[in-house]
């Protein structure tokens, strides 16, 4: 396994670029020198397949729900209404689950989280969320869906607004904030963290270069575990809950 080297050539390579989808494909194919396996080529696909207008209009979510893994994760955050970053501030999440790929796929990506920071500047969120028998994919699987996702909201931001893709009855935000101010950021529990830190040492991989070359920053930040299956119990469906553990601590690989 290759360590990502090169770091200060990548930046040159994308530094003066604006994001563009030939920007993304060369940084999932640099990803590919350091992460083995198909899922990156799906995100090649992703960002292939979006073309054309294929309006969406999301239907409002179950609130109660069976899921004891990632949907319960994004669930309990976003009922949280609020996470304190511990070098960022405050969010107040404003939505979750939203498409923003305009493509034929009736399952479409979608962006977890929306929030805006107490200066109103917005803040995307990609939740990875990982148990004893399944760790998520990786953090740079994570940091590229984050970054296709940007992507897509800053080429499709008038269409998203027009098509009214957001849950509710009135607008918590507007698509059209987004812009170079805009906050990226990948949350997961403590255990997805510590799986994928203690598996890069392992590797020698050093993830932090490969981050700190791509054209927009993507923090990273760690949260508390939670157990769902005891939180549901024999309920079914039920609630999850972050039980107040509302903070989140920045994380480097």
């Amino acid at each position: 396994m290759k360590t990502v080297k090169e770091s200060t050539d990548l930046a040159n390579v994308y530094s003066n670029q604006t994001i563009t989808k030939d920007a993304i494909i060369l940084i999932i194919d640099e990803a590919k020198r350091f992460q083995k396996g198909k899922s990156l080529d799906k995100l090649i696909r992703v960002i292939n397949s979006a073309e054309g207008k294929y309006p969406t209009k999301p239907g409002e979510p179950d609130k109660e729900i069976h899921s004891t893994g990632e949907t319960a994760y994004q669930r309990a955050v976003v009922y949280s209404k609020r996470t304190k970053l511990d070098t960022l501030g405050e969010i107040e999440w404003k939505d979750f689950e939203l498409p923003v790929v305009f493509n034929k796929n009736p399952r479409r990506r979608c962006v977890d989280l929306i929030g805006k920071l107490e200066n109103n500047v917005p803040v995307l969120c990609e939740l990875k969320y990982a148990t004893e028998k399944n760790k998520s994919n990786s953090p740079v699987y994570a940091a590229i869906e984050m970054l296709i996702y940007y992507y897509f909201i800053r080429r499709n931001n008038k269409m998203l607004e027009e098509e009214g893709v957001f849950h509710g009855k009135e607008e918590t935000f507007k698509w059209s904030d987004f812009n170079g101010n805009s906050i990226l950021v990948v949350g997961a529990n403590r255990s997805y963290w510590q799986y994928w830190v203690d598996r890069y040492k392992r590797q020698n991989i050093n993830i932090e270069l490969w981050r700190n070359s791509l054209p927009v920053n993507i923090s990273f930040f760690s949260s508390d575990d939670f157990n769902f299956q005891e939180q549901k119990g024999g309920e079914e469906p039920y609630l999850p809950s972050v039980l107040g553990k509302t903070e989140w601590t920045e994380v480097h690989l």
